[in-house]
């Protein structure tokens, strides 16, 4: 199995923050919003939207449900929402105490991504905060259970059998791209105690922060472990969301050859084909898919794109053929998680 490397910063929240970073407000009062979102498996994504002139907020946080042990369930999300709410108020005050020199508002992204394995339930932050100067900083937090009679919240050094094993396989993926992680890749300290993670039926994926393991313009990052290479304790080992392949959809799409022979699939079509959303961006120059749970943004010539908000690297470049833009197979087996099999000639079979 193919392991990955995500990497985030310049590419993941510049469309986002972009559009709010030095003074682009025009408004005179506090407007404030709170609601839930949507509902995604075990896992409801609550929303905080507040701007004023001095600072903006707007953050996507989990709030568990449907938890076999409901006194857990209540307990964690309340510290899910004190923590947020510390981080809120943090900038709110700062904002109002301290005023940006530039004049420019303060930032506060929040957002969630949701991933399970069978009863193991991953809640992943991703946070972006402005506090003035040239650049914000991008931090990585997660919140992982395991859905059973007792509730249970796991650390990432207690979800596997051999600490050593997990560090060693991280700084082994650090080494393939010592360009990017430097002398991180050399001599990599190991994870912390509270090191961010989640776990899905395929691999385990350990998240860095901005500056934790790269230079601040790799952005928040992660190392993705195939889990037939690491070994996790007892209790997680067996818990897989054990989806049959009959219980998976399986569609068939056109592809084109690319001069070097290799299989392009329109982002159109493919879009088309699995019922998503697409759109795109005339100015970024870029495409934007969405589907229950996922988002997914193509840059045009530009080996990355992004998943929930965090880019991956190392995949063949979308490109442009006849005003449409096409990707390559490994889009959708490393973006997707889908199967890719030859159906025709120009046709492909796409399973997940």
């Amino acid at each position: 199995m193919k392991r990955k490397m995500i990497l985030a910063g310049a590419f993941s929240l510049a469309t986002f923050i972009g559009a709010v970073l030095p003074g682009t407000y025009a408004m005179n009062t506090v407007v404030a919003a709170e609601q839930a979102v949507k509902t995604e498996g075990h896992v409801t994504i609550s929303s905080i939207n507040e701007k004023a002139p001095e600072y903006n907020v707007q953050i996507n946080y989990p709030q568990f449900q449907g938890l076999k042990d409901q006194a857990f369930q209540e307990s964690i999300n309340q510290s899910i929402k004190d923590w947020v709410n510390q981080k809120k108020t943090e900038i709110v005050d700062g904002a109002l105490e301290y005023p940006s020199p530039q004049g420019a508002a303060y930032q506060l992204f929040m957002d969630v991504t949701e991933r399970q394995s069978g009863n193991f339930i991953s809640a992943v932050m991703t946070t972006y905060q402005y506090t003035g100067g040239a650049n914000g900083n991008e931090t990585v937090s997660s919140y992982n259970v395991l859905n059973k009679a007792e509730g249970k919240s796991f650390t990432l050094p207690e979800v596997v059998k051999d600490i050593d094993q997990l560090n060693n396989l991280i700084q082994k993926e650090f080494q393939k791209h010592e360009d990017v992680y430097g002398a991180t890749a050399l001599n990599y300290p190991g994870v912390r105690e509270d090191q961010p993670f989640a776990l899905t039926d395929d691999a385990l994926i350990v998240y860095f922060s901005e500056y934790e393991v790269a230079p601040g313009s790799v952005g928040a990052n992660s190392v993705s472990i195939p889990r037939d290479e690491i070994a996790l304790i007892d209790e997680l080992a067996d818990q897989k969301s054990n989806i049959n392949a009959s219980e998976k959809a399986t569609v068939t799409v056109p592809v084109k050859k690319s001069d070097q022979g290799k299989t392009l699939i329109s982002v159109r079509e493919l879009a088309e084909a699995l019922d998503m959303n697409i759109t795109w961006n005339q100015e970024l120059r870029r495409v934007y898919l969405e589907e229950a749970g996922a988002s997914y943004e193509i840059v045009p010539s530009v080996p990355i794109y992004q998943v929930n908000g965090i880019s991956m690297r190392d995949i063949e470049q979308p490109v442009f053929i006849d005003g449409h833009v096409f990707v390559h197979t490994d889009f959708l087996t490393d973006a997707l998680d889908a199967k890719v099999s030859s159906s025709t000639a120009d046709h492909i079979s796409i399973t997940r």
